[in-house]
């Protein structure tokens, strides 16, 4: 309890040291870390489908569950066909992968808008800083340094925040990027490997 209370006031305090900008700054970290975070779910679901795949023979591929809709909408309809043909399986495995992409490439977009947004909102919270302390200085002078700190603060916390939110939203967004790649290598090798076998198969039987 007392780390969430000492929280709060660090949080507190960035925001009335930040001035209002502070608020959609911390609004665009939030978008990034959601949507990061939904994807990094999506993505460890294919890890583990893809781990699935590997594993799986063709004699007993009819009988696979995955829980992932696409995938086992993928088995279904290899499940109707009469006979398991190369043929069928590829372009059912075309049709998941169809699927697939889509939904890998959902979100990276939004969070490289986030990584650009953070430190322009920072940049205008330095702005409107600047302009406050300007406007103190021709109201006071400058005789008085403590009139000017705010917006000095305001200048200062804003642009540290947005960058600092920009920096970390890069680093996640590459991350999940590169796992995004690495998932759909893999995903298209193990299908590769399934028409493989099918056709093997289909030649043992003729």
């Amino acid at each position: 309890m007392q780390l969430l209370n000492n929280l709060f006031n660090v949080f507190r305090t960035l925001f009335d040291e930040g001035g209002w900008v502070l608020y959609p700054i911390f609004g665009v970290s939030v978008l990034a870390l959601y949507v990061g975070f939904s994807k990094l779910v999506y993505l460890r679901k294919l890890s583990e489908l893809s781990k699935i795949i590997n594993k799986v023979e063709i004699q007993n591929i009819k009988s696979v569950r995955t829980g992932f809709a696409p995938f086992d909408t993928f088995i279904y309809t290899i499940k109707r066909s009469r006979n398991i043909s190369p043929l069928s399986i590829e372009y059912a495995f075309g049709e998941f992968l169809a699927t697939v992409v889509p939904d890998l490439e959902h979100g990276f977009s939004t969070m490289a808008t986030c990584v650009s947004a953070a430190p322009l909102l920072g940049l205008l919270g330095t702005i409107s800083g600047m302009n406050r302390m300007f406007s103190v200085i021709t109201d006071v002078g400058i005789g008085n340094p403590g009139l000017m700190a705010g917006g000095i603060s305001i200048a200062l916390e804003s642009a540290l925040t947005g960058l600092a939110v920009a920096v970390v939203s890069m680093f996640f967004h590459n991350y999940l990027f590169n796992k995004k790649n690495y998932c759909l290598n893999r995903l298209i090798i193990n299908g590769e490997q399934i028409v493989k076998i099918a056709a093997i198969n289909s030649n043992l039987k003729e």
